[in-house]
């Protein structure tokens, strides 16, 4: 089991509404993206001195890397009833880490990209699987295959919430991933179904946070100043991924929005209770269906967020230039302080 610290690298997702314009989705997505951060780093804060009560059946990452041992199975009394229910958690989260590897390389496949290809190689080579436990710590499930530095992997779904309800806040934030620095392991909530091009954005998004840190001592406090600064390129990579799948007239629908956007008057992309971001309506109504193929309604909000965070780094790469790269932080961490 590990520590809970702060959380990162949130991307999030509201519900839809089928009006004259998509205003009010990307609002409500945009605040969901700002309280899921702030939940997160609050849980971390209320987790930080927190101890496990039995040291039989648990225990925390301490020191570097270099020095976690995967001793917490050896240490569980081995109960027949024990096992089996480990031996079935284990298959269950074999079973979602396949569905989200496919969306993976369904994505290489269609993309071709070096850097997804990259991703999907490092997450298939480099992860343990990690079952959720009390006070937000986790049991390493897969012991055959632990290796000293690798990082985890920890689906939560509904039954993880119903024994583990310390767990409702990482769900009901509306994040549908992110990467903890402290426990080194991504985190994803399996509480409602994704296409396979979702799956795929959403895992190689955060493997890329994963790698980056890959080799580091697990790190206990991060700030929001530390953490903005590495959404910027992972998410310039995730809206080339889109782009690729999307083609030419996804490209041109982003560059009509961010278009747009100057036209609003919305030269920084600064959000804030004033803000309004109002894509508008594609020429295409099934594009988003045809880059995602999608079957749940759940999932518009989440392209629609992609969507504007594409398009305002867009045009801030037209307006800045060599600057942009200040600005698309300023604009992100407006998503974070939001509402505080």
């Amino acid at each position: 089991m590990k520590k809970n610290q702060k959380k990162k690298n949130v991307e999030v997702v509201t519900k839809k509404e089928k009006d004259s314009s998509f205003t009010v989705i990307i609002i409500v997505t945009l605040i969901f993206f700002v309280v899921g951060s702030l939940i997160f780093i609050d849980i971390a804060k209320k987790t930080k001195t927190a101890k496990p009560e039995n040291t039989k059946t648990s225990y925390e990452l301490e020191g570097s890397a270099e020095t976690i041992e995967p001793q917490l199975l050896k240490m569980m009394e081995q109960t027949p009833a024990t096992k089996k229910f480990l031996e079935g958690e284990l298959q269950k989260r074999q079973g979602y880490l396949k569905k989200w590897i496919a969306g993976a390389e369904k994505i290489v496949e269609l993309t071709s990209d070096q850097q997804a290809k990259e991703l999907l190689e490092f997450v298939k080579k480099n992860s343990n699987l990690y079952l959720p436990n009390e006070r937000i710590f986790m049991v390493l499930l897969d012991e055959t295959r632990f290796k000293v530095g690798n990082f985890g992997i920890l689906f939560v779904d509904s039954e993880d919430l119903k024994r583990y309800p310390e767990w409702s806040n990482m769900i009901n934030a509306g994040a549908v991933g992110y990467y903890h620095p402290y426990f080194r392991a991504i985190i994803i909530p399996v509480n409602s179904e994704r296409s396979d091009i979702t799956m795929g954005i959403i895992l190689l998004h955060e493997t890329q946070h994963a790698k980056d840190a890959f080799g580091q001592p697990p790190k206990k406090v991060l700030s929001q100043a530390e953490v903005t600064p590495t959404e910027i390129p992972v998410h310039e990579f995730q809206n080339k991924i889109i782009r690729k799948i999307g083609g030419k007239e996804y490209v041109k629908y982003v560059n009509e929005y961010a278009e747009k956007m100057k036209k609003d008057n919305m030269r920084h992309c600064f959000f804030d209770e004033f803000t309004q971001f109002n894509p508008p309506v594609p020429s295409d109504p099934d594009l988003f269906q045809k880059i995602y193929g999608y079957g749940q309604k759940n999932e518009m909000p989440f392209a629609l967020t992609n969507l504007t965070i594409d398009a305002c780094f867009t045009l801030l790469d037209n307006l800045y230039k060599d600057e942009a790269n200040e600005h698309k932080i300023a604009f992100m961490n407006s998503l974070y302080t939001h509402n505080q």
